[in-house]
């Protein structure tokens, strides 16, 4: 167990009583989209007409409680810490394509 401490210092010792599995699986990019057929497009003289919509950071599988399992400050000793990352946001994309 952590010691609890009042002290004016913090307790920032390195310990595993905090560790947890951290494996995930993510689905990063999603996008899906139609092609007009040219009979349609062509009679408003539009070569190409194409409609998309996509989601990127669709979902996270993971038991992890934290908000990223993928979260790392990068340093050398305690790189795998969780210090309270902002999670990644979810993005939202609609588009229209044409080409004259």
């Amino acid at each position: 167990m952590p010691r609890v401490t009042n002290a004016a210092t913090s307790n920032n010792v390195l310990s595993d009583f905090f560790v947890e599995d951290a494996s995930y699986i993510r689905i990063q990019n999603v996008q899906l989209g139609y092609t007009l057929p040219v009979q349609w497009s062509g009679k408003i003289g539009i070569s190409k007409v194409r409609i998309y919509t996509g989601v990127n950071n669709l979902y996270t599988f993971t038991k992890y409680k934290g908000f990223d399992p993928g979260a790392s400050s990068g340093a050398p000793i305690g790189g795998g810490i969780d210090d309270g990352f902002y999670p990644i946001p979810r993005m939202y994309l609609v588009g229209l394509n044409l080409n004259f």
